[in-house]
């Protein structure tokens, strides 16, 4: 039997906007994969809220989710940043008065890793899921 998202959708709402939480929840699960209907997270999130005032567990689990991921997302830029900053101003240090790229090798090497590891967070960023 082949899904029919259109017909699943039209009783969904039917029954979300009679506040039926599992149907709130249905709708949030599929605005938040895009199925049936384009992938829209705040609209997910809206469903998702009102399904967990109604007590359902699984939306208080999902907001939960994502709001962990979107938490670990910020720690994430926030360490891309520190290594980008402290990478440039560490491998830039030859640069400096009185400095040359000899006395200043292991401050420079120290900076390159650093650009590295903020290289890798931001490749990693781009294809984590969101």
């Amino acid at each position: 039997m082949q899904q029919d998202y259109s017909e699943a959708i039209s009783w969904y709402r039917k029954a979300a906007y009679q506040g039926d939480a599992q149907s709130e929840y249905a709708l949030g699960y599929m605005y938040y994969y895009g199925q049936g209907l384009p992938q829209d997270y705040s609209d997910a999130i809206r469903w998702y809220r009102k399904a967990a005032d109604h007590g359902y567990p699984d939306a208080r689990r999902a907001l939960a989710s994502i709001e962990r991921r979107s938490t670990g997302r910020k720690i994430d830029y926030f360490g891309f940043l520190v290594s980008l900053v402290g990478g440039l101003i560490f491998s830039l240090d030859f640069l400096r008065p009185g400095r040359s790229f000899r006395n200043s090798r292991h401050e420079t090497a120290l900076g390159v890793v650093a650009l590295c590891y903020a290289t890798l967070r931001c490749a990693e960023s781009i294809w984590d899921h969101p």
